[in-house]
Protein backbone atom coordinates (compact mmCIF):
# COMPACT_ATOMS: atom_id res chain seq x y z
CA UNK A 1 0.00 0.00 0.00
CA UNK A 2 1.16 3.41 -0.65
CA UNK A 3 0.24 6.83 0.00
CA UNK A 4 -0.56 9.82 -2.25
CA UNK A 5 -0.61 13.55 -1.57
CA UNK A 6 -3.20 15.41 -3.52
CA UNK A 7 -4.95 18.89 -3.49
CA UNK A 8 -8.50 19.26 -3.90
CA UNK A 9 -10.33 23.22 -4.25
CA UNK A 10 -12.25 23.58 -1.19
CA UNK A 11 -15.93 22.42 -2.62
CA UNK A 12 -14.99 19.39 -3.64
CA UNK A 13 -13.12 18.68 -0.72
CA UNK A 14 -16.10 19.28 1.53
CA UNK A 15 -18.14 16.56 -1.01
CA UNK A 16 -15.45 14.02 -0.15
CA UNK A 17 -15.54 14.78 3.38
CA UNK A 18 -18.93 14.93 4.13
CA UNK A 19 -19.44 11.85 1.90
CA UNK A 20 -21.50 13.28 -0.68
CA UNK A 21 -18.80 12.12 -3.38
CA UNK A 22 -16.94 9.02 -4.34
CA UNK A 23 -15.06 9.43 -7.40
CA UNK A 24 -12.00 11.91 -7.64
CA UNK A 25 -11.80 12.84 -11.21
CA UNK A 26 -8.04 13.37 -12.60
CA UNK A 27 -6.05 13.18 -15.60
CA UNK A 28 -4.33 9.48 -15.90
CA UNK A 29 -1.16 11.27 -16.00
CA UNK A 30 2.44 9.53 -14.70
CA UNK A 31 1.91 10.40 -11.02
CA UNK A 32 -1.87 8.78 -10.74
CA UNK A 33 -0.49 5.66 -12.98
CA UNK A 34 1.00 4.72 -9.76
CA UNK A 35 -2.51 4.77 -7.73
CA UNK A 36 -2.90 0.43 -7.12
CA UNK A 37 -6.23 -0.15 -5.03
CA UNK A 38 -6.22 -0.23 -1.68
CA UNK A 39 -3.46 2.50 -1.54
CA UNK A 40 -4.74 5.78 0.64
CA UNK A 41 -4.85 9.38 -0.68
CA UNK A 42 -4.39 12.22 1.35
CA UNK A 43 -6.27 15.08 0.24
CA UNK A 44 -5.30 19.05 1.18
CA UNK A 45 -7.10 21.53 0.92
CA UNK A 46 -6.11 24.20 -0.76
CA UNK A 47 -7.82 27.10 0.90
CA UNK A 48 -6.42 25.69 3.78
CA UNK A 49 -3.70 23.43 3.42
CA UNK A 50 -3.62 22.17 7.09
CA UNK A 51 -6.74 20.63 6.80
CA UNK A 52 -6.87 17.13 5.29
CA UNK A 53 -8.84 13.52 4.79
CA UNK A 54 -7.67 10.66 4.26
CA UNK A 55 -9.64 8.17 1.84
CA UNK A 56 -9.07 4.74 0.17
CA UNK A 57 -8.84 4.00 -2.97
CA UNK A 58 -11.42 1.44 -3.50
CA UNK A 59 -11.37 1.44 -7.46
CA UNK A 60 -9.89 2.68 -10.63
CA UNK A 61 -11.90 3.50 -14.09
CA UNK A 62 -9.96 4.46 -16.77
CA UNK A 63 -11.19 6.40 -19.91
CA UNK A 64 -9.88 8.09 -23.03
CA UNK A 65 -12.28 11.27 -22.04
CA UNK A 66 -14.26 12.77 -19.83
CA UNK A 67 -17.02 12.61 -22.14
CA UNK A 68 -16.77 9.08 -21.47
CA UNK A 69 -16.23 8.65 -17.75
CA UNK A 70 -19.03 11.48 -16.59
CA UNK A 71 -21.37 9.41 -18.85
CA UNK A 72 -20.44 5.68 -16.94
CA UNK A 73 -21.54 7.25 -13.58
CA UNK A 74 -24.32 8.91 -11.68
CA UNK A 75 -24.03 12.45 -11.40
CA UNK A 76 -24.36 12.19 -7.07
CA UNK A 77 -20.86 9.86 -7.27
CA UNK A 78 -19.18 13.46 -8.35
CA UNK A 79 -20.96 15.48 -5.52
CA UNK A 80 -23.30 16.90 -8.75
CA UNK A 81 -27.00 17.64 -8.63
CA UNK A 82 -29.38 15.95 -11.22
CA UNK A 83 -29.75 19.47 -12.40
CA UNK A 84 -26.44 19.56 -14.07
CA UNK A 85 -26.26 18.22 -17.38
CA UNK A 86 -23.17 16.94 -18.99
CA UNK A 87 -21.93 19.85 -20.77
CA UNK A 88 -22.02 21.33 -17.71
CA UNK A 89 -19.95 18.97 -15.99
CA UNK A 90 -17.09 18.64 -18.99
CA UNK A 91 -17.35 22.79 -18.50
CA UNK A 92 -16.17 22.65 -14.99
CA UNK A 93 -13.47 20.00 -15.24
CA UNK A 94 -12.48 22.36 -18.43
CA UNK A 95 -11.35 25.23 -16.11
CA UNK A 96 -8.92 22.61 -14.32
CA UNK A 97 -7.81 20.33 -17.51
CA UNK A 98 -7.23 21.09 -21.12
CA UNK A 99 -8.56 19.30 -23.77
CA UNK A 100 -5.18 18.91 -25.13
CA UNK A 101 -4.18 16.97 -21.84
CA UNK A 102 -7.22 14.72 -21.59
CA UNK A 103 -5.93 13.70 -25.50
CA UNK A 104 -2.59 13.31 -24.28
CA UNK A 105 -3.06 11.31 -21.04
CA UNK A 106 -6.55 10.28 -20.40
CA UNK A 107 -8.72 10.75 -17.65
CA UNK A 108 -9.19 8.63 -14.08
CA UNK A 109 -11.58 7.82 -11.97
CA UNK A 110 -10.33 7.31 -8.71
CA UNK A 111 -13.56 5.76 -6.42
CA UNK A 112 -12.67 6.55 -2.70
CA UNK A 113 -14.04 5.94 0.78
CA UNK A 114 -13.04 8.29 3.96
CA UNK A 115 -10.79 6.17 6.47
Amino acid sequence: MKTHNMKLYNEPFTLIKEKRKNIEVRLNDEKRREIEINDEIIFSNYDNPNEQIKVKVVGLSKFNSFRELYSSFPKSYFGHNEEINLEEQIQIVREIYSEEKEKKYGVLAIHVELK
